[in-house]
């Protein structure tokens, strides 16, 4: 079709295309073509980049409120020969508590790519990707999901040191505002090569609208579908009420996974008034409690 410039195909776990159209396309004419369903915008989505800091809490009691230290000690669970792929921002490989190395034997790390190269960053205006041969972190995201995943300490010790790792890099580098993007057809090109890949979990910390139909959630939907365990982000909106859990977390056949913060604070106050003096007396009970 004139006007019309394919970007990416799709067939494992969607059918369909990405195109980049001009100005000259009217949507509700592809809309029409013979033999399309649907059509959709590319949508982007963005993370800001992040400054790593300390709890102070050592890692064997971060693993004791989770049920993780008990997983371990007493069923002797530690990931090995279990697949993990990761679509994110990148991984620092080189951190010495993620194995400091990068598809060589022995190494965590044994599959994965870069997707997007330094410079993508499509809310800012660069919506052209150019990959590297390896998906190094410039964000500090996905190193922080590898380390929950599989840090092998001593300082951060991951929920399956044993596993082996693929990493999807699907974020460029921010811009000077501190501000990187992806796009949903990038994401969708990353889960067809990690379900490829034959990742036994795939990991998604990253998301935008709330929808099960949304393309990414229709693909994810169908890689569960197949065997293959999804777990995703629920999203950082949940102080905004219903329909804030982000896709592709909402779709059929996901773990949807979300931080609660179940933290009480009361305060009382009880003022008591003496009619000769005026004289009051202000009380306040405070009470903090927390799993």
């Amino acid at each position: 079709m004139s006007g019309v410039e394919v970007k990416h195909q799709y067939s494992e776990v969607f059918n369909g295309i990405s195109d980049r159209a001009d100005d000259s396309v009217d949507p509700f004419h592809l809309a029409s073509v013979d033999k399309v369903k649907r059509v959709w915008p590319v949508r982007h989505y963005t993370v800001a980049s992040s400054q790593g800091s300390s709890s102070g809490a050592p890692y064997p009691y971060t693993h004791k409120p989770t049920g993780v230290e008990r997983a371990v000690e007493e069923l002797g669970l530690s990931g090995k020969g279990v697949h993990i792929g990761i679509v994110y921002t990148g991984v620092d490989y080189n951190h010495p508590e993620l194995g400091a190395c990068w598809k060589t034997e022995g190494c965590m790390w044994q599959y994965g790519e870069d997707l997007v190269g330094d410079d993508f960053n499509p809310p800012v205006g660069n919506i052209e990707t150019n990959p590297g041969p390896n998906p190094m972190d410039c964000i500090g995201h996905g190193t922080h999901v590898a380390g929950i995943i599989a840090g092998q300490g001593p300082n951060v010790r991951g929920v399956a040191p044993n596993v082996t790792l693929g990493m999807y890099r699907i974020f460029g580098c921010p811009s000077p505002s501190g501000i990187s993007g992806s796009s949903d057809d990038v994401m969708l090109k990353a889960f067809e090569m990690e379900f490829n890949d034959k990742s036994d979990i795939i990991s998604l910390s990253l998301g935008g609208d709330s929808w099960p139909d949304e393309p990414t959630s229709v693909a994810v939907t169908n890689i569960a579908n197949k065997g293959t365990v999804v777990v995703a982000a629920a999203g950082n909106d949940g102080a905004g009420g219903l329909f804030t859990a982000s896709a592709p977390a909402v779709a059929k056949g996901v773990i949807d996974v979300g931080s609660v913060n179940n933290w009480n604070y009361t305060v009382v106050d009880v003022s008591i008034s003496n009619s000769v003096t005026s004289n009051s007396i202000m009380t306040t009970l405070s009470t903090s409690i927390g799993s």
